[in-house]
């Protein structure tokens, strides 16, 4: 491949280092199989733990490459206003939870306005779960730093 022929004939070995790999030139991104052909190209030179490393760069430049493309689910759910949603949403459905333990303490049966509203709250947090998921992969959402 043409990353390969480039270090060969830059350090005149037919085994370039680990080292070599990371300082040379490589293409910016320009879709989600960039890190597949990177990952190809390198494996056989690279240890685990540094192929791990650069593979994590890898996705972190593949996410900002669709940040600067403008990926509008990726910027909406990291958008500083959404996050404030989140937490304004927490903050409701822990009153929410202190309403119907209150109601609980004096009443037998449940009021169904309060549950209808712990309803309403699951529906957002898996709402969204599903949105941050859907913006950073199932990758990214479980696997980033």
């Amino acid at each position: 491949s043409s990353l390969q022929s480039s270090i060969e004939d830059r350090h005149h070995c037919a085994r370039p280092s680990a080292r070599s790999f990371l300082s040379a030139q490589v293409e910016a991104p320009r879709n989600q199989s960039f890190s597949r052909r990177l990952r190809k190209e390198l494996s056989p030179y690279l240890p685990g733990s540094q192929r791990r490393r650069l593979m994590v760069g890898t996705r972190q430049s593949v996410r900002d490459e669709l940040q600067k493309r403008g990926c509008s689910l990726l910027r909406a759910v990291e958008h500083p206003v959404f996050d404030f949603l989140c937490a304004f949403m927490i903050v409701i459905n822990s009153v929410i939870i202190g309403g119907m333990v209150e109601w609980q303490t004096w009443h037998e049966s449940e009021n169904r306005y309060y549950l209808m509203a712990a309803d309403i709250c699951s529906l957002f947090f898996l709402f969204e779960l599903i949105l941050r998921i859907l913006a950073n992969g199932v990758k990214g959402f479980f696997c980033a730093q």
